[in-house]
C-alpha cells in the first residue's frame, strides 16, 4: 500500500487523470491508468513531473496564476523545454 500526504486532489474532466498537489512544496503528482506492456493488465502510472511538465500541470489545473506561470517559465532552462511547454499548452488551449 502507498500513502501520499497531499493538500489537493483534482480529477480531470475526462475522469482519467488524477492530479495530487502538495501546495506546501508546490509539487505535483499525476496518476493515470495504463495497460502494462508486458502483462497486458491495467495498472496506475504515477509520475512526479518537473520542469516544463510540472508547469504544464500546475497551469492546467489552475494551481498557479498567469504571472506565476510566466515567472516560472522564464526559469525553465533550454529553448527545447520552453518550446515543448508552449506546444503542449497551445494544443490544450485549442480544444
Amino acid at each position: 500500500m502507498k500513502e501520499f500526504d497531499v493538500t489537493s486532489a483534482i480529477v480531470d474532466d475526462d475522469e482519467v487523470v488524477l492530479a495530487l498537489f502538495d501546495n506546501r512544496y508546490n509539487s505535483v503528482m499525476i496518476i493515470k491508468p495504463i495497460i502494462n506492456d508486458e502483462t497486458k493488465q491495467p495498472e496506475l502510472s504515477i509520475q512526479e513531473p518537473d520542469g516544463a511538465d510540472r508547469l504544464y500541470w500546475l497551469e492546467k489545473f489552475g494551481m498557479i496564476t498567469g504571472e506565476e506561470f510566466q515567472a516560472e517559465a522564464e526559469k525553465v532552462t533550454g529553448e527545447t523545454e520552453k518550446l515543448k511547454l508552449f506546444e503542449r499548452l497551445k494544443k490544450e488551449l485549442s480544444k
